[in-house]
C-alpha cells in the first residue's frame, strides 16, 4: 500500500510538472510585418520622445512606433517601405521593463523607396546643373521624373502637388491631387512663356495645408527671333497656318498666331480671342516684351503711318498704335466688318521695308 501511494504521488507530480512546462512555453509564429517609410515617436524609459520606425502586423488597424532595433536582423532605411516575414515570439516570462514580444527577420518580401518625383525638363539645351534655355513661345515640356510607383507614393506623401512659376501672376496648377474616392495625376505638361525672363519653375507638395516638398528648375527665356515666335525667312507661301500657344497656368490666356504672305511680304498676327480687355492686354504686352512705348499713336498720325509702313492694308482696320524696331513694324489693330458685325483685335507685324 505504501509503495502504491509513492507511485501515485510521483505520477501526480509528473503530470503537474508537464502541465506547468507546457503552459510556460513561449509562443512562436510567423507573421507578415509592414514597415512605413515614415518614422514616428515613442517614449523611452525616461519618458522622453525618441524617433523610431512605424510597424504594423497584418491585421492591425494602426501603426505603432517602435525602436529601430525592434526586429532582430533587420536594418531600417529611412524613406523606404517594407513588407517583411518575421518570426514573432511571445514570451511567457518577459524580463522586467521589457516587451513581451520579440521579432526576428526571416525575409524581406518587398522593399522600395517612397519619394517625391523630381521636376524635369526635356528637349531643351541645358546650361548648368539646374538650368535650361529656350526662346519665348517655344513649348517647354515638363514632366515628373519618378518610378513606377509614383502615383502610389504621392498618395502616401501628400494631398496635392502644385506647379507654379515664382513671381508669375498666372497662378498655379495642380499636377496631382487626391480627395475622398478620387485621385488625379498629370505626369507631363507643356507651357509657353511669353516674356523673356529667368523663370524659376517649381513643384511643391502639400500635406494638411503645409508645404512638405519643393523641387525647381530654372529656365532662361530669350527673345532672339525677328518678331516674337517668328523669323521672317521661315514664313513662306506654303507655310501659312495658325498656331495656339498654351499657357498651362492660365489656359484662358492662350495666344493665337497666324502667318502668311501678303504682296510678297511675310506677315504675322497674334491675338487672344475672347480674352477680356484684349486690346489693353496686347498693348501692355508689346510695351513690356520690347521695353518700348509705341512710336505712333492716334495723336501722331498713326493711320497715315500704317499705310506707309505696311503692305496690303485692309480698310476694315482701325489702327491704334505702331511700334518700330530694326527688325519689324507692328501695329495694334481693331478690325470690324459692318456687314456681318464681326470684330477682332490683333497685333500685326511685318519686316521693316528697306
Amino acid at each position: 500500500m505504501k509503495q502504491f501511494t509513492q507511485i501515485l504521488l510521483l505520477a501526480i507530480a509528473f503530470i503537474f510538472t508537464s502541465c506547468f512546462e507546457k503552459e510556460a512555453k513561449d509562443k512562436i509564429e510567423e507573421v507578415t510585418m509592414y514597415v512605413s517609410h515614415e518614422t514616428g515617436i515613442y517614449y523611452g524609459m525616461l519618458s522622453s520622445p525618441v524617433e523610431g520606425m512605424l510597424i504594423k502586423e497584418e491585421g492591425w488597424q494602426d501603426w505603432e512606433s517602435r525602436p529601430f532595433q525592434e526586429i532582430s536582423g533587420f536594418e531600417y532605411i529611412k524613406g523606404h517601405k517594407y513588407t517583411l516575414l518575421v518570426e514573432k515570439t511571445t514570451l511567457v516570462n518577459p524580463p522586467m521593463d521589457a516587451s513581451s514580444v520579440k521579432y526576428k527577420l526571416i525575409s524581406i518580401v518587398e522593399q522600395r523607396p517612397v519619394a517625391f518625383p523630381q521636376l524635369a525638363v526635356k528637349g531643351l539645351a541645358q546650361t548648368e546643373a539646374n538650368g535650361y534655355e529656350a526662346n519665348i513661345f517655344d513649348p517647354v515640356h515638363f514632366y515628373l521624373d519618378g518610378d513606377e510607383y509614383m502615383q502610389e507614393n504621392l498618395r502616401e506623401l501628400c494631398d496635392s502637388l502644385v506647379f507654379d512659376i515664382m513671381g508669375s501672376k498666372d497662378g498655379t496648377a495642380k499636377v496631382y491631387y487626391q480627395k475622398t474616392g478620387e485621385a488625379k495625376l498629370t505626369s507631363s505638361w507643356a507651357h509657353c512663356f511669353y516674356i523673356p525672363m529667368s523663370a524659376m519653375c517649381r513643384i511643391q507638395g502639400y500635406k494638411n495645408g503645409e508645404i512638405v516638398y519643393t523641387d525647381s528648375k530654372q529656365i532662361k527665356l530669350h527673345n532672339n527671333k525677328d518678331f516674337l515666335m517668328y523669323n521672317w525667312n521661315e514664313i513662306t507661301q506654303n507655310s501659312s497656318s495658325s498656331i495656339g500657344y498654351v499657357n498651362f497656368l492660365n489656359p484662358s490666356l492662350e495666344i493665337i498666331s497666324t502667318h502668311y504672305i501678303n504682296q510678297n511680304t511675310p506677315v504675322a498676327k497674334i491675338s487672344i480671342p475672347d480674352y477680356p480687355a484684349e486690346d489693353q492686354w496686347l498693348y501692355e504686352y508689346m510695351c513690356q516684351v520690347y521695353n518700348s512705348s509705341p512710336l505712333y499713336d492716334e495723336n501722331t498720325g498713326v493711320a497715315e503711318k500704317y499705310s506707309e509702313l505696311f503692305a496690303g492694308t485692309d480698310n476694315r482696320e482701325t489702327v491704334k498704335y505702331i511700334w518700330v524696331t530694326d527688325k519689324f513694324v507692328a501695329a495694334l489693330v481693331n478690325w470690324f466688318d459692318s456687314e456681318v458685325e464681326i470684330s477682332k483685335t490683333y497685333i500685326i507685324a511685318q519686316p521693316v521695308q528697306k
